[in-house]
């Protein structure tokens, strides 16, 4: 999942991505209806 931010001009200032982010993906999987991925915190070695 990713998340832009934009500035009043609508230009993209920030851009964040969420797939080692495990709580935020459950919350928006159970919004949707849907089952999340089980993902560590960070990138498997």
């Amino acid at each position: 999942m990713w998340r832009f931010e934009t500035d009043d001009a609508g230009r993209v200032t920030r851009v964040r991505l969420y797939c080692f982010t495990p709580d935020v993906l459950a919350a928006v999987a159970d919004g949707l209806g849907v089952a999340a991925l089980k993902r560590p915190y960070r990138s498997p070695p």
